[in-house]
């Protein structure tokens, strides 16, 4: 019965995380150009730091992220497109993104729209006692996750 009760708890858990939405479900952002196949993957992908208290509260989500690209191919002016759980790992995965470096841009001279979904995983299950290791999330042009 235990088992059971287990199994069932990890369902619910699970179901408490919606699945992200496509990156091409988005509007190009005004002035930029987007395409799935744009900048392809980065050079430079910062970890995000999972928030504490997200780690502390055994909590999982993802955040899908939107930058423009600089003349160099650094991530500039990132917004948060979508997230679950709302507002919980919208600054670290914003912090992250800043961080990020693709491929220049051929044509400088339109704005290139990069995105990405990156995702948090705790390690640490809901109710369990403070301790574990943090795992973080990232990607670009695409999905992955820590």
């Amino acid at each position: 019965m235990l088992r059971k009760s287990s199994w069932i708890a990890a369902a619910l858990l699970l179901a408490c995380v919606t699945p992200p939405p496509a990156l091409s479900s988005f509007p190009a952002r005004a002035g930029a150009v987007w395409s799935d196949d744009c900048c392809g993957a980065p050079i430079v992908a910062t970890k995000p730091a999972l928030p504490a208290e997200a780690q502390r509260r055994g909590l999982t989500g993802w955040v899908v992220v939107s930058g423009i690209l600089d003349a160099r191919g650094w991530v500039s002016d990132p917004i948060v497109l979508a997230a679950d759980p709302p507002g919980v790992f919208d600054q670290a995965a914003l912090a992250a993104f800043d961080g990020w470096r693709y491929a220049a841009p051929a044509d400088a001279k339109s704005r290139h729209e990069v995105r990405a979904l990156i995702s948090f995983r705790s390690t640490r299950p809901r109710g369990a006692a403070p301790g574990g290791s943090m795992e973080g999330g990232g990607g670009g042009g695409g999905s992955a996750g820590y």
